[in-house]
């Protein structure tokens, strides 16, 4: 429409620009006494109010263009490795779709077991779609693309599409896509994902200005994808590391298989119970997957030891939560931990170690962790004696409320032991 415009308002500015001349070379007399003046007067407040109109729909388009760009800047700052993929597919599937004013489409990506699905898609069933994968080698054509983006005709018709998975999404929908905007998600050499922009009818414009802002938001998306899988395969690693750490530790100790993970369960089911989030809920599970991380450096005759401990030994055993601390240090995924780990044997009373810290000076994590490990130390077989039963090791926690351990979490505890019996975690 603003093209029209301009080829309306050049010949009217031509001609009011004649009358210009016309009155400055002493016609005008000769202009008052016919129609045609009023013809011109006319001509200029139109050409006047051409130019105003125009003026007012680049700003209209510049203040939506402006909120648009906000929009984007606004979700752009705010992204972290943690956040969900699929959220953050349909955030930038929002935008897309925004920027091109069509409703339908899908994004795919690869997996890590080398196949491709869709994890998004808007206007489809997706019910039906999510099922579909394709193997790697119908997408590898992506990789000698040279543009991030194409339009293409008639997408589904594409020889790259198997036969029989064209003909399931034919059969599926009720119409088909007549002209796509083909965007490949590529981090260096590396294809990770496309997405289609999908139009039921053939005549659609796209401008520049729009398929650059696609070509941004396809940069931002293979940066996220390729940080994400990075960020998720650096996770299973430092799990398998921690989990390899924790089986040495009871190779060294035999009595402590499994008292790490039952610790940390039943952290977690106090952290939970006491309503705490689930970043804490999330530390706390692994503090206690680690928090006896520090006997790896205690002698085995000691942590062995069938009769008790005389006192010089368990002052070397009461040296584990800085020894711990000290191993976690090393790990820097890890030094969130560090302090949590360090005071799990700090009492209520100020009379615990390391450190002799007195009631809410003990980090909230290690209190917690300090009543899930006396109870699963209590309640399980030691070299030194045999397991209390769940009684007496309830008699002793309550005992020691307000002394060793913290009353809430006592108080906790105490409210969904009958869960943690349901699920055999004692």
């Amino acid at each position: 429409m603003h093209n029209k415009l301009f080829k309306l308002f050049l010949p009217i500015s031509v001609f009011t620009f004649s009358l210009f001349l016309l009155m400055n070379l002493g016609l005008i007399d000769l202009l008052r006494s016919s129609k045609l003046a009023f013809g011109l007067l006319i001509s200029g407040f139109f050409t006047i109010g051409t130019i105003v109109f125009i003026m007012l729909s680049e700003l209209k388009r510049f203040k939506y263009l402006n909120k648009r760009y906000e929009k984007i800047l606004r979700f752009i700052s705010n992204i972290e490795p943690t956040i969900d993929l699929k959220f953050f597919m349909d955030k930038v599937f929002d935008f897309a779709l925004e920027l091109t004013a069509t409703r339908f489409g899908t994004i795919c990506i690869s997996t890590n077991d080398g196949n491709w699905e869709f994890i998004s898609m808007k206007g489809y069933n997706k019910e039906f779609l999510k099922d579909i994968h394709f193997e790697e080698e119908c997408f590898e054509h992506l990789k000698c693309e040279n543009s991030e983006i194409k339009v293409i005709e008639d997408i589904l018709q594409s020889s790259r599409i198997p036969k029989h998975i064209r003909k399931i999404i034919k059969s599926e929908l009720k119409d088909t896509p007549k002209k796509s905007i083909l965007g490949i998600f590529r981090h260096g050499k590396e294809v990770l994902g496309f997405i289609t922009i999908d139009y039921m009818k053939e005549k659609v414009d796209f401008s520049s200005e729009t398929l650059e802002l696609l070509k941004l938001l396809l940069k931002i998306s293979a940066l996220f994808i390729s940080a994400k899988k990075d960020y998720e395969r650096r996770m299973i690693f430092q799990k398998e590391v921690i989990k390899s750490m924790i089986r040495i530790i009871e190779l060294k100790d035999k009595y402590t298989k499994g008292h790490s993970e039952r610790v940390a369960n039943i952290s977690v089911k106090i952290a939970k119970r006491l309503g705490l989030s689930t970043e804490d809920m999330d530390m706390v599970h692994w503090a206690g997957i680690i928090h006896d991380i520090g006997k790896v450096g205690i002698p085995d005759e000691i942590l062995n030891k069938a009769m008790k401990l005389t006192k010089e030994e368990y002052e070397i055993v009461k040296k584990h939560p800085t020894l711990g601390e000290q191993v976690i240090n090393q790990m820097s995924y890890l030094k969130d931990l560090a302090p949590i780990v360090r005071h799990h044997h700090e009492k209520w009373d100020g009379t615990g170690y390391p450190d002799g810290l007195k009631g809410k000076e003990i980090p909230l994590l290690s209190r917690i962790l300090a009543v899930a490990d006396a109870f699963d130390a209590m309640t399980s077989d030691r070299s030194y004696r045999k397991a209390l039963s769940i009684e007496e090791a309830l008699n002793e926690i309550k005992k020691n409320s307000g002394i060793q351990f913290d009353p809430e979490i006592v108080d906790a505890f105490l409210d969904v032991l009958s869960v943690y019996e349901e699920e055999n975690l004692v």
